[in-house]
């Protein structure tokens, strides 16, 4: 045999090369398991335990492929209805925000710990956020301590805190 007939097989090789699967799926799998049927020796055919198992293995495969498009459709209902519910927090989030226009708050910035008291003029969103405007400050809503009722004179005084700065008592609360 020549090198030039070892470089002709190498080349055919190459050009007959297929995409190999890593896993078999339930077609692969019945095409195998008949294909060996049809080529086993009719003089010592395949033992009923060995057929028994290969039907429960391809049972089994077709039972876990079925189970994971189950999860994979929970999953898809799953991640639909945690957007729901965000949407719907969110939507909350900001209709309560809106209600504090006209009230007077006490609440913290975030960002400098400064204390501010006053009137909401407007509600403001950023990155999905609300933001209350007190005088020229923007001050998350999420850090609003107490809200008092213009209408009523303001605030009389600032609500009895316990240890943990838990209001122990409504004043300043809706009155």
């Amino acid at each position: 045999m020549g090198i030039s007939k070892v470089n002709s097989y190498s080349t055919q090789q190459n050009e007959l090369s297929r995409t190999v699967k890593k896993e078999l799926g339930k077609n692969e799998f019945l095409n195998l398991l008949v294909t060996q049927l049809r080529n086993q020796n009719p003089l010592e055919p395949m033992g009923d335990k060995e057929f028994i198992a290969q039907m429960a293995t391809f049972s089994s495969l077709e039972q876990l492929q079925n189970m994971n498009k189950s999860v994979s459709l929970i999953n898809e209902v799953m991640l639909e209805v945690l957007y729901n519910q965000r949407e719907m927090a969110a939507s909350f989030i900001l209709s309560e925000s809106v209600a504090l226009i006209g009230k007077v708050v006490h609440a913290v910035n975030p960002h400098t710990e400064a204390v501010h008291e006053g009137v909401v003029s407007r509600v403001k969103l950023k990155e999905g956020v609300p933001y209350l405007i007190i005088g020229e400050h923007e001050i998350p809503a999420a850090f609003v301590l107490w809200v008092s009722d213009r209408n009523h004179g303001g605030l009389s005084k600032e609500p009895d805190m316990d240890e943990q700065g838990l209001d122990e008592g409504m004043e300043g609360v809706g009155e």
